[in-house]
């Protein structure tokens, strides 16, 4: 395996990586690839590594001996840093890192309360939710959107405002539904 540059030609004994892992962002509980293309003049075997430290087949992990790994059912503690060492008879080369972020699908943490008011008298809901930022409100009364934002007041409530609110919280990777 034969390579140039400014010096002339010369020989090529370890892998060289011509694809490196790229920074990828991904939902918590879905599914993350980092993929490698490695030139090598001999047979190769690989190691993927996370935050320094290699992994091992399980868990979330699958491919850590192959040029594509996967990180299934994402959370959390799957971020960070990960990268190759691919090594040939000449020996081992490793690849740049690259990132790993793992951002969360919105929850709700506090959900609307029902409540009963006489005809006229002010209602008002409130509810609050958690995941990888920005988070967006919607309030609905069944399918229709009335409002935004955390809390929905109504200052004056009639027979035509009676009904099942629900508060949908949104960000890039999903939604819920109080």
């Amino acid at each position: 395996f034969w390579g140039i540059d400014d010096f002339g030609l010369y020989e090529i004994t370890t892998p060289v990586f011509t694809t490196q892992p790229a920074n990828s962002t991904i939902a918590a509980g879905t599914v993350g690839t980092f993929t490698v293309v490695v030139a090598s003049p001999t047979a190769l075997t690989y190691q993927w590594q996370h935050a320094g430290t290699n992994i091992s087949n399980g868990g979330h992990y699958s491919g850590v001996n192959t040029a594509t790994l996967t990180v299934s059912n994402a959370d959390p503690n799957d971020a960070g840093s990960y990268r190759c060492k691919a090594t040939n008879a000449s020996g081992p080369t490793t690849s740049n890192p690259a990132n790993l972020t793992v951002v969360a699908v919105p929850t709700v943490t506090t959900q609307p309360n029902s409540m009963v008011v006489s005809d006229g008298y002010p209602a008002g809901f409130s509810g609050l939710g958690f995941g990888g930022l920005p988070l967006t409100y919607e309030w609905r009364l069944g399918t229709t959107p009335v409002g935004s934002g955390t809390s929905y007041n109504l200052p004056s409530a009639h027979a035509a405002n009676a009904g099942n609110y629900t508060l949908v919280i949104m960000n890039s990777y999903g939604s819920v539904t109080s």
